[in-house]
């Protein structure tokens, strides 16, 4: 067990080890020691072993001079896994943490759900995705409680564009933890690494002062020291308390985006997609959005759209020529037509390159792809009406269906329908 303030020739976790080297560097990090994984499981164990009764009384013995050093007998629990935080996976909302812990009894119970948490099924299923090195157990840290006025998150490259020109600030009032679960909607601001503000997203969510420019200055130089102290770029974890900003977490940011240059224009095109998907995009929503659009596809179609659309700077573009190509080879329609006015992609200076590039399909393609297309837009306009018409009429026939004609004392009524 080790003083995070205290240095150490033993190994600890990466989250521990980097708290332990932010705070021996004076950076603002809350007091704490930390269980190695050796220690950790020694609680965790069923039966435990002789020596967790010495190995108690040591951290009770910890727990009381944290106390003296914070004035609060609460605490913050984390484990600290052996491959957390690192540059290959984050295991980010992976392990367990307990906030508010006070008195020996909860402590020890925390500590030994801390612990155990690194047998989760969730856990486990992670780490065989992203780091299925040999399984171990993992750390625990204990540091004393903050009580912030606002907490959140600060990356110092930009997670979904990958620019890193920008800082980007999620903030929320009081615990960080609303951000981190998603349950609250952040404030999001954005600085130059001058400090100068670039954007301010939906601040009023933040008391008063939080919503000038100036008071985020502290933070901004902070991350920055911290990103050279630890030699890559960051995704920091703060709270604002007894006013001053504080360090709660930090580890190297493990998703880059392929940053590339703005797309051609002669060959990409916001046109349609941008409405759809205005602004720039997380992962997780394109990823969604291509899964629906893929169960949707039909297998004859050619291009078919999941394959037409791509990110540029964490924005939404379809390909120009794929588009032409979605509605060359048929019959009755003009292309240019359809991507021009239907879809509202300009190609009045380029439809002759775009016709010449098209592919030549043979008759029997373009039978195929024509009953196809236009069996479709038939259906829709003519038989998917009908289709809800009939459908309407019949709804007041269907009423014996409803929930309150299917219980126990009317199925004699369903029969005889």
């Amino acid at each position: 067990m080790y003083w995070l303030h205290e240095t150490t020739e033993t190994p600890l976790p990466p989250k521990a080890d980097t708290l332990a080297r932010l705070g021996q560097a004076g950076l603002p990090v809350p007091p704490g020691f930390v269980l190695t994984p050796e220690e950790a499981s020694i609680l965790a164990s069923t039966p435990q072993p002789p020596e967790a009764t010495i190995l108690r009384a040591e951290i009770e013995l910890y727990y009381r001079n944290l106390c003296e050093r914070s004035g609060d007998t609460r605490v913050a629990v984390r484990a600290a896994g052996p491959q957390e935080d690192t540059e290959k996976a984050s295991f980010a909302g992976q392990y367990e943490t307990r906030l508010n812990v006070t008195g020996g009894a909860a402590l020890m119970e925390a500590i030994q759900s801390c612990a155990l948490s690194g047998e989760s099924a969730r856990l486990l299923a992670y780490q065989q995705t992203l780091a299925p090195e040999a399984h171990r157990s993992p750390g625990v840290i204990v540091q004393a409680m903050v009580h912030p006025q606002a907490a959140g998150v600060l990356f110092t490259q930009h997670p979904v564009t990958g620019d890193d020109r920008y800082l980007l600030i999620e903030a929320a009032p009081a615990l960080g933890e609303a951000i981190l679960s998603g349950i609250e909607n952040p404030a999001r601001l954005t600085f130059s690494r001058n400090g100068q503000a670039h954007t301010l997203i939906a601040t009023e969510c933040l008391p008063t002062a939080f919503r000038e420019a100036e008071f985020w200055q502290p933070l901004l130089r902070m991350a920055l020291e911290v990103e050279r102290l630890l030699g890559s770029t960051q995704d920091i974890e703060w709270a604002y308390a007894d006013g001053q900003f504080w360090l709660l977490q930090a580890r190297p940011i493990s998703t880059h985006p392929l940053v590339e240059p703005p797309p051609d224009f002669t060959l990409w095109t916001r046109a349609n997609i941008g409405e759809v998907l205005s602004g720039v995009i997380t992962p997780l929503t394109w990823s969604t959005f291509i899964h629906v659009i893929r169960q949707a596809e039909d297998p004859r179609q050619s291009p078919r759209p999941s394959e037409m659309a791509r990110l540029f700077g964490g924005r939404a573009y379809m390909q120009r020529q794929a588009l032409w190509d979605s509605y060359a080879n048929i019959w009755g329609i003009r292309p240019a037509v359809v991507v021009g006015r239907g879809i509202g992609c300009d190609v009045r200076d380029d439809a002759d390159t775009l016709r010449r590039h098209q592919p030549t399909l043979p008759l029997s393609a373009r039978f195929v792809k024509s009953v196809y297309v236009w069996r479709e837009v038939l259906s829709r306009h003519f038989v998917y009406p009908k289709l809800e018409k009939y459908l309407e009429a019949l709804g007041p026939q269907l009423v014996f269906l409803s929930e309150e004609n299917t219980n126990p004392m009317s199925l004699g009524t369903l029969r005889k329908h």
